[in-house]
Formats: C-alpha cells, structure tokens, sequence
C-alpha cells in the first residue's frame, strides 16, 4: 500500500515538473513572441515572412529586429524578477547552442562570430521560425543577423542588476554543441 501511495506521489510530481518546463518554455517564447506584436505593423511582415520564407522578406526583417523589436524586447525584459531574468538568459542561451549545428551553418555561413548573430536572429525570430530551421536549416539564409538584439539581455542585465552575467551550462560560442559539429572537430 506504501509503495503504491509512492508511486502515486512520484507520478504526479514529475507531472508537474513536466508541465513546469513547458510552461516556463511558453513564457520565455512570449517574452520573444510579444516583443513583435507591441509593433504590430513589423509583426505582420514577420508573419508574411514565416509564412512564405522569402529571401528578401526574412532579410528586411534583420534591421526590424535589432531597431523596434529590441526596444520593445528591452520594456519586456526589464518585467522580469532578478531570478526569472536568469532563467531567461540560461533558456536563451540553452536555445542557440542547440541550434549551433554544423548543418545550420552550411546554410547560413557567417564564420565563427556571425553564426553567433546568425543564431540570434534566428531564435529572435521566435518560436515558429526557430523550430523550422532546427528541423528543417536548408529554410534558414546566409548571413541573418540580430547581434544586438541577441547580446541586448545581457547588457540590460548588467545594467539593471550592477553585475556581469555569469554563462549558464550551454556555452553560446560558435562550434561548441559537440553533437552538431560530430565529426568535425
């Protein structure tokens, strides 16, 4: 009868944890995903991009990004407790190393600095976008860059909380998801 109570107890607690993660995903991707629909007018042209896959239309969106996008993205951020800041950053960060794949960057080149920006545009673009260039990198262009927006949360970190934000467990250079560059290195 113990063992079963147990058993009960530890099914629900990892579906809860279960359910914490996806949420906790949900919210960071919102953090992205409302920073384009403050400005609806650039939201609907990255709606059209995502939609159609345009070369042109996904490259005119890479000064949106860094222009009206981030400051929209700065108000959101400066939302977050200290602590939930910190988890954005370590999810953001969990975000480009597992897109740093050597196949992404066959389709993107940008050498070791711009596939960082590269990747930044691509995860800035938000969650749709990100998920069909992580299973689908022939969609993604050479040279996409969102460099400020990407490095933005770690300078209005330092400037809201007086301190230099220490990297999480996924390191965000270029090369370094051992996985996505198999073979290569």
């Amino acid at each position: 009868m113990i063992f079963l109570i147990l058993l009960m107890l530890c099914s629900c607690t990892n579906n809860k944890v279960k359910s914490s993660i996806k949420m906790e995903e949900d919210k960071y991707w919102n953090i992205i995903e409302n920073s384009w629909t403050d400005s609806p007018l650039v939201n609907s042209l990255r709606k059209e991009a995502l939609r159609t896959n345009k070369k042109k239309d996904i490259y005119d969106l890479t000064n949106k990004i860094d222009k009206k996008i981030k400051a929209n993205y700065i108000k959101r951020l400066e939302l977050l407790s200290k602590e939930e800041y910190q988890e954005y950053i370590c999810w953001f960060d969990e975000k480009l190393y597992k897109i740093d794949r050597k196949v992404i960057y066959q389709y993107t080149d940008g050498g070791d600095d711009g596939f960082i920006y590269v990747r930044m545009f691509i995860v800035g673009m938000g969650k749709e976008y990100y998920s069909t260039i992580k299973e689908n990198p022939e969609k993604a262009y050479f040279e996409m860059d969102a460099e400020s927006f990407g490095f933005q949360m770690y300078e209005t970190y330092f400037e809201r909380f007086k301190e230099e934000w220490k990297p999480c467990k996924y390191r965000i250079d270029s090369f370094m998801n051992k996985e996505g560059w198999e073979g290569v290195f």
